[in-house]
């Protein structure tokens, strides 16, 4: 590996998500190509969103519904990852559990929590290794399912 940039300090920034920019700090200290930190995420609660569901009935039937969902992430993530050049690869692990409520009409609400869970970021950098772009990416949780993606920028302090 080699190492072009050292990414020590604090970063500023969003990441994109349901058509929302959602704020994230991030603190790291850097030894060789490898790094660690913490990130915190400015927005915690991620605002309801309507979305078509598949609803499974006790007997096997289904049926299409109009869903609102909201999740309650951690506010505290711990990072590690690598630069190699100007490609920076980290992993963003949320401490503590991420609720998911889903609110079906005539039905109610569910709950449901996601243990810790991680989240990757890759992206390069610029600008003299002041500004950081790139996507993160959460794997699906359903076999076969979409991953979630977005973009995210971060900023040298």
């Amino acid at each position: 590996m080699t190492t072009g940039f050292d990414i020590t300090g604090s970063w500023r920034g969003h990441y994109e998500h349901d058509g929302g920019r959602h704020g994230i700090g991030m603190r790291v200290a850097q030894r060789g190509e490898s790094f660690v930190g913490r990130m915190s995420d400015d927005d915690t609660v991620l605002s309801s969103s309507q979305q078509v569901a598949c609803i499974v009935e006790a007997d096997g039937s289904t049926e299409l519904a109009q869903v609102e969902t909201m999740g309650v992430l951690p506010e505290f993530s711990i990072v590690e990852g690598t630069v190699d050049g100007d490609r920076v690869v980290f992993d963003k692990r949320y401490q503590g559990k991420h609720t998911i409520t889903v609110w079906v009409p005539d039905r109610g609400e569910m709950h449901h929590e996601i243990p810790e869970h991680t989240v990757r970021y890759e992206g390069r950098l610029d600008d003299g290794g002041q500004r950081l772009l790139g996507e993160w990416r959460i794997p699906s949780l359903i076999e076969g399912g979409k991953d979630a993606t977005g973009a995210f920028e971060l900023v040298r302090e």
